[in-house]
């Protein structure tokens, strides 16, 4: 049965995002959809934006989204079921984490931004009854566990209501993507000490678009997906996901271009060697991969 419904999810997939099955793609790409994880795929230089193969790959049949991946600690993170923050190992089977699923109903623990070491996540948390939201760190402990570390004060600039964070950079000074209510984007610098300090801000402008959301910074933070819209000059919107980079740490994100190869999809995962792009979709969690 189970098997049954991942072929009708791999049409609707095909209905849905306009790609092909992994099992119908073309011969000269067949080597590309079972690499592993730890395959040689480098990232392009900088102002080149990459490609990825139209064919999705399922990685997990499950209601599960904002799916991010640590490589170095093989650990997966995701919120699956509506209010479940889970983890497992890469392209693995997940499971509820205790420590980071709130039981109380005036409390909501979401969106898991893990760390590329995997040592740490950021947690988005909404407390009802104060009607206020804070991103909260969370340090790695013994086997599955994981302790509350502290609160993220952000900078005066960054009014709220907190609404996204992104996956932070490589320590150990980090950077970091927080949006707020306001339609901006600030890049912040992490030292460890959960008093984030201001880097950057980007409006929508800056970057091409008319909104950006779901932004996700590479583990070098010199490049950064997002979903957004944008005017097509014929008097549409084209909702997709874009891409941009920057020649070193110190510049600024140039305007972004757009992901053709890559389904209309709100929450886009890089990984570190820009091998697979992962998303949810049609109750599932998929990649596609680089050509």
């Amino acid at each position: 049965m189970r098997g049954v419904v991942a072929l009708i999810a791999l049409a609707g997939c095909n209905q849905v995002f306009g790609l092909h099955a992994t099992q119908e793609s073309p011969a000269s790409d067949a080597q590309f959809f079972d690499a592993p994880i730890d395959a040689p795929f480098r990232c392009p230089p900088a102002g080149t934006t990459p490609r990825f193969s139209t064919a999705p790959h399922q990685v997990l049949f499950r209601l599960c989204t904002r799916y991010v991946i640590s490589a170095d600690a093989n650990l997966a993170m995701a919120m699956c079921d509506g209010n479940e923050v889970a983890q497992g190992p890469v392209e693995g089977r997940l499971t509820a984490v205790s420590d980071l699923t709130s039981t109380d109903t005036n409390v909501q623990r979401s969106i898991p931004q893990l760390s590329p070491e995997g040592d740490f996540v950021f947690v988005h948390e909404y407390v009802f009854a104060q009607s206020k939201a804070s991103f909260v760190r969370y340090r790695h402990a013994a086997g599955d566990h994981w302790t509350r570390d502290g609160v993220l004060v952000m900078p005066a600039v960054v009014t709220g209501p907190l609404i996204e964070i992104s996956t932070p950079t490589r320590g150990p000074v980090r950077r970091v993507i927080v949006r707020d209510n306001t339609a901006n984007l600030y890049e912040l610098i992490d030292d460890g000490s959960n008093t984030l300090q201001m880097h950057a801000t980007y409006t929508p402008a800056d970057l091409g678009v008319f909104n950006a959301q779901s932004a996700m910074l590479s583990a070098d933070g010199m490049r950064l997906v997002l979903y957004g819209t944008k005017p097509d000059g014929n008097g549409n919107v084209i909702q997709s996901v874009w891409y941009t980079d920057r020649p070193t740490i110190a510049d600024r994100f140039r305007p972004v271009d757009r992901m053709l190869d890559v389904p209309v999809i709100t929450d886009p995962f890089l990984s570190e060697d820009c091998a697979r792009l992962y998303f949810s979709g049609i109750g599932s969690i998929w990649y596609v991969q680089q050509l």
